[in-house]
């Protein structure tokens, strides 16, 4: 689940780690909070009560920025798990899966969930795949019932992903490039195997879609 924050402006909900890597930057982004010192002063307690820790550094434009998360993630990681997380956030769901929550059967990068269920799988390519890998890697998430959305980072990565999903599962993937997908991740961006080019599901607004990832944990 996404980070809580208890504030009256918003949704009251108490603060508890989260699944995801973020920067205080990305909570002022999401609206959760105004400006970065409220956002850091927040985090600051948090880490206090040991609910969330300091977990590296990733770079933003020419400055460090402190990376925060209820847990430890391997340096090399860093860049690709916050990236993950910034898409996570645009996607604008109601629940997102990372980690040990995942289904093993697929180990996507995180499950996006609209209404209790499954709405899709979503991977970051990261550009360090090979095509064999790719390749071997989409047979085995083939049969998932959902949409598998993939994010890449070039214009020649998401053609030759396409032609890859096309020999393997025509009706599985969807592929975008990474810029489009942080920037309109609902819009008219992902590419279907067969030419089609579509928009996806999401939370309508975000309002709603800000009272729903406020909604305390059971």
């Amino acid at each position: 689940s996404y980070f809580f924050f208890s504030t009256k402006r918003r949704a009251q909900a108490d603060a508890r780690p989260s699944h995801h890597e973020i920067l205080a930057d990305d909570l002022v982004d999401l609206g959760i909070f105004p400006n970065v010192p409220k956002a850091l002063k927040r985090l600051g307690a948090l880490e206090r009560r040991k609910r969330v820790r300091r977990i590296g550094y990733v770079q933003v434009g020419n400055r460090l920025k402190t990376l925060w998360a209820g847990f430890r993630v391997p340096v090399s990681k860093l860049e690709h798990n916050r990236t993950v997380s910034l898409l996570a956030f645009a996607a604008r769901v109601h629940h997102v899966r990372r980690g040990s929550q995942i289904e093993p059967r697929w180990e996507f990068d995180a499950e996006l969930y609209i209404g209790g269920a499954l709405a899709y799988g979503l991977e970051d390519d990261n550009h360090q795949e090979r095509y064999g890998q790719v390749e071997r890697r989409m047979r085995k998430i083939a049969d998932c019932p959902a949409d598998v959305l993939w994010v890449v980072s070039t214009e020649l990565r998401r053609r030759r992903f396409l032609e890859l999903a096309a020999a393997v599962s025509p009706g599985t993937f969807l592929v975008a490039l990474l810029d489009d997908a942080l920037r309109d991740f609902h819009g008219a961006i992902w590419h279907a195997p067969n030419g089609d080019v579509v928009g996806i599901e999401g939370v309508p607004d975000h309002e709603t879609w800000l009272a729903a990832i406020c909604q305390p944990q059971r």
